[in-house]
């Protein structure tokens, strides 16, 4: 089952992967 709650961590998670990789160029 998908908790609304779940997506929205991960989506957070993945936008700050997505910032570090930014940050470390």
């Amino acid at each position: 089952r998908i908790y609304p709650e779940a997506i929205q961590l991960f989506a957070d998670g993945r936008l700050a992967v997505e910032g570090r990789r930014v940050r470390i160029r």
